[in-house]
C-alpha cells in the first residue's frame, strides 16, 4: 500500500512499509563498516595483515557510499504536505486574453498551469479582480472562461491568477491534452558526471527534497 496520489494532505507522511528493507540495508551496512574500523583501529589490529588494510579502506568506501545512497532512498519515502490536489505545470504558452462582450484582446503568456486555473503574464494593468475573463489557445483551437483571482503587480508586467470556469467535457478533454499531450513542452536534462552526482548527493543528503518543494 502507498500514499494515495490525487488528494490534499495537511501533514508529512512516511511511507513505512517500503523503507523497511531500505533500514535492513542501511543497518547492515553500518554494521560492516563498524566492523572493519573496529578490526583496524581496537587493541587487536595486529591480527589484520597488512595486505588487508587496503581490502579494508575499499569496503570502507563502499559501506560509506552504500550509506549515503540509502539516506536519500528513505528521504524519497517522505510525502510533503500538498494543499492542492491538482500539479500545476510550469510552461510558457502564448494565449489571447478577451473580456466579455469584447473583441479587443490582450496577448499574455501562461506560465503556470493546472486542470483548475492558470498564471498568467501581461503588458498591461487594466485588470481587475474577480473579472470575467476568456481566454484563447490560438494553436490549439480552444476557448475558455475563467475568473481572476489575484493578480500579483511588478515593474513591467502583471501577473494573473484565474481559476477556469465550468468547463465542459469538450473542453476538459483539450485542456487535458494541452497539459500532458505534448511532448515538446517537457525539458530534456543532460545526465551529470560522476562528481557532479556526488556533489547533488550531499546537496539533497543536507537539504531534503521533501524540504524545497512543499506545496
Amino acid at each position: 500500500k502507498v500514499t494515495p496520489k490525487g488528494l490534499s494532505q495537511e501533514r508529512f507522511i512516511f511511507n513505512e512499509k517500503l523503507a523497511y528493507p531500505l533500514f535492513i540495508l542501511l543497518a547492515l551496512n553500518c554494521i560492516s563498516l563498524s566492523y572493519s574500523m573496529f578490526l583496524v583501529f581496537s587493541d587487536n589490529s595486529s591480527i589484520v595483515e597488512p595486505q588487508l588494510l587496503g581490502g579494508l579502506q575499499l569496503i570502507w568506501l563502499f559501506n560509506l557510499y552504500n550509506i549515503l545512497i540509502l539516506i536519500i532512498s528513505l528521504y524519497m519515502m517522505v510525502d510533503a504536505p500538498k494543499s492542492d490536489v491538482y500539479h500545476w505545470l510550469t510552461v510558457r504558452k502564448k494565449v489571447k486574453i478577451f473580456e466579455l462582450d469584447s473583441y479587443y484582446n490582450t496577448k499574455g503568456l501562461i506560465t503556470k498551469i493546472s486542470e483548475v486555473g492558470a498564471e498568467i503574464r501581461v503588458n498591461n494593468n487594466q485588470f481587475s479582480l474577480n473579472k470575467i475573463i476568456k481566454i484563447k489557445f490560438p494553436k490549439h483551437n480552444l476557448v475558455i472562461a475563467a475568473i481572476i483571482k489575484d493578480i500579483q503587480f511588478h515593474k513591467s508586467y502583471s501577473q494573473l491568477i484565474v481559476t477556469f470556469s465550468d468547463l465542459s467535457l469538450l473542453e476538459e478533454r483539450k485542456l487535458i491534452a494541452i497539459l500532458y499531450g505534448n511532448s515538446d513542452q517537457w525539458k530534456s536534462k543532460k545526465t551529470p558526471g560522476e562528481l557532479k552526482s556526488l556533489w547533488l548527493m550531499l546537496k539533497v543528503l543536507v537539504r531534503p527534497n521533501f524540504l524545497r518543494k512543499r506545496q
